[in-house]
């Protein structure tokens, strides 16, 4: 009897351990069918919400994957070296908010308030193309795209390839010149002030030499987007120098100053200074590609144009209230000559443009290097370097590796020319004197073409609308025509329509005042 009731307490004992470890495992489960009496929904459909929701983090988890396969298989040249969401926010403001915050101000001399309206309309358009942009870039692909040349040849072939590439081209060959222009003009008058005189052309070379020693020895992503955070800290300091001064101003001009609700005939040529205010498309995807979490980007981006947004907005009106009609491009010429106001606002708008130069002028060289294949060298020597050590205590697998290394060489070789073949055994080398020329090509055009506010029109019209809405609507509608949502569809053609009207009319106004200017000095 007694061995009988021990064996009945045991076994009662291990079926309240077994219970009790089965409530334990599977507490999420009965978290989610418990309190009955305090929610109405019947254990069968909380059943089939915990299996939606299982479901829903699979997907998303499988999306996420898929988005780093297809990044990281498809294409070799992307940047090995990552960035945070921080240091990806602060490269988007650099690229996107110097120049809009010297011309916005002069856009709504020309637009009137109403350019206001269309400020805000520039910024939603510019959300939805870069978070499209982004999308061009994996929908229906079997590896990830590097950018407009890639996307206009999977949408148009070789004539969408040629337009993307000659687009992007010009706006970050141009916008680096138009930086350049400012700085050595800025020096000039700077140096002037403390009683050294010299030419603009010398500045200009003072400046191109400033920014090229640095440029020249940037390797990756991280070393341009560290140079980016100081740019955005000096657009800041802007901002705030120039909010002051005309507030300060505001009671003294209000007299004298004139405004307009609506000037329909400049809306054209002010829309393209807008649509150059929020341009950072060509620079997109080598930021969404050096980030962490790529699944972030909408994220992203949507903080930075908001903040893109408020500081225009606040800039725009404030010196538009104070100085109306006379208000001038860059913003600051428009303060009293000589004073301190102006000194400090040119120094630090010449900080922020020589720290930004070497953004634009990165992605141009990123494209150059890897299409002569020097990048793809220069990261296996890198590689072979590291496992160095691994390779002298095996010396058959070494001589194996070289012989695919050499193999490699002859598959990266777009043709049998020996100086393609040169500058890809020299990478360093080849990397510093890519470099070199792109600054030394920038600073003579910016010497035989000293108009700023000309070329930011130019730029603004020919490239900026094109790349920041036209491009990029017409590719996705290309790209998602038989499965795309139609309201979506609807959106981008209409995108389309207004950036390739304001492109046709801007330009025109463009050329006009340009050659205006060349003829009477």
């Amino acid at each position: 009897m007694e061995s009988d009731d021990i064996h009945q307490r045991q076994r009662k004992s291990i079926d309240v351990t077994t219970l009790d470890q089965i409530i334990s495992t599977s507490t999420p489960c009965f978290d989610t069918i418990r309190d009955e009496d305090e929610d109405d929904t019947k254990p069968r459909d909380k059943g089939k919400q915990a299996l939606y929701r299982s479901k829903q983090q699979q997907q998303q988890q499988q999306r996420v994957i898929d988005t780093n396969s297809v990044t990281s298989s498809g294409n070799v040249d992307l940047p090995v070296v990552k960035v945070s969401n921080t240091s990806t926010l602060a490269s988007i403001i650099c690229v996107v908010a110097g120049t809009g915050i010297l011309g916005i101000p002069h856009a709504f001399s020309r637009s009137g308030w109403i350019g206001l309206l269309f400020l805000v309309l520039s910024s939603v358009m510019a959300q939805f193309c870069g978070c499209l942009l982004i999308r061009c870039l994996y929908h229906g692909q079997s590896r990830r795209l590097s950018g407009f040349p890639e996307i206009g040849l999977a949408t148009f072939g070789k004539l969408g390839q040629i337009v993307g590439g000659l687009f992007s081209l010009i706006l970050l060959i141009l916008t680096p010149t138009l930086y350049i222009i400012l700085a050595g003009d800025n020096v000039s008058k700077l140096l002037s002030v403390i009683g050294l005189h010299l030419d603009r052309k010398v500045c200009t070379w003072i400046v191109s030499a400033t920014v090229g020693v640095p440029f020249a020895l940037t390797r990756t992503m991280r070393d341009v987007s560290f140079m980016s955070f100081f740019a955005s800290m000096a657009t800041v300091c802007l901002v705030l120098v120039m909010t002051i001064v005309a507030v300060s101003d505001f009671q003294e001009n209000e007299a004298n100053t004139h405004h307009d609700w609506a000037i329909a005939e400049n809306i054209p040529i002010a829309f393209s200074t807008f649509s150059f205010s929020y341009c950072g498309n060509v620079i997109f995807p080598h930021l969404e590609a050096s980030m962490i979490d790529r699944t972030s980007w909408p994220k992203v981006l949507l903080v930075a144009t908001f903040s893109v947004t408020v500081i225009y907005v606040l800039m725009g009106s404030l010196c538009y209230l104070s100085y109306g009609n006379q208000v001038k491009t860059p913003v600051y010429n428009t303060l009293p000559e000589g004073s301190s106001a102006l000194n400090v606002a040119m120094l630090v708008a010449t900080v922020h443009v020589l720290l930004a130069v070497p953004m634009y002028l990165y992605v141009f060289t990123y494209s150059v290097e890897s299409w002569l294949g020097v990048r793809r060298r220069q990261r296996r020597l890198q590689d072979r370097h590291n496992k160095g050590d691994k390779d002298r205590r095996d010396q058959g697998s070494d001589e194996e590796d070289k012989g695919k290394d050499d193999d490699d060489d002859d598959n990266i070789s777009t043709s049998d020319n020996m100086v393609i073949r040169r500058l890809q055994q020299h990478p360093s080398i080849t990397r510093i004197g890519l470099r070199v020329l792109e600054i030394c090509f920038c600073a003579s055009i910016a010497m035989l073409i000293p108009y700023f506010s000309d070329v930011m029109s130019l730029i603004g019209t020919i490239a900026a609308e094109s790349l920041t809405f036209i491009l990029p609507c017409i590719f996705w509608i290309r790209l998602s025509w038989k499965d795309g949502q139609t309201w979506e569809l609807v959106i981008c053609a209409l995108i389309a329509i207004v950036g390739t009207f304001c492109a046709a009319f801007g330009t025109a106004d463009a050329v006009k005042e340009f050659l205006y200017d060349v003829r009477h000095g």
